[in-house]
């Protein structure tokens, strides 16, 4: 929620506390949505290319799962932010990192980036 309120840097906290948890006890769904909420709060910090990589490895898991990250509360928030560091990037760049996140193993996923 707190990515969600703009309180990026205590969302950066609690999650860097969750992903950990989540490597090993949490299902596809839970561990996808904290790595896209994680690269938001990475995002807004500037840091663009792990952000970008993160995104890349939660697509990649909600595809292998099946599931569709569109109907959740931060997509909004996602798109926006895709837009501003495509931009700032430029699309290969952009695509590159996502690319290297959707290489991602599920415990490299839930790192500390």
């Amino acid at each position: 929620m707190t990515t969600l309120t703009g309180a990026h840097d205590l969302a950066a906290d609690f999650l860097s506390e969750v992903l950990p948890l989540l490597r090993k006890t949490a299902g596809a769904a839970w561990v996808a949505d904290a790595v896209e909420m994680t690269a938001l709060a990475l995002g807004t910090r500037g840091r663009h290319q792990p952000a970008l990589r993160l995104l890349g490895a939660c697509d990649a898991l909600r595809t292998i799962c099946g599931e569709v990250g569109e109907v959740r509360a931060v997509h909004p928030h996602r798109l926006r932010y895709q837009d501003e560091v495509a931009s700032v990037l430029g699309p290969a760049a952009f695509e590159e990192e996502r690319q290297r996140g959707a290489c991602l193993s599920r415990d490299e996923m839930v790192r500390r980036p």
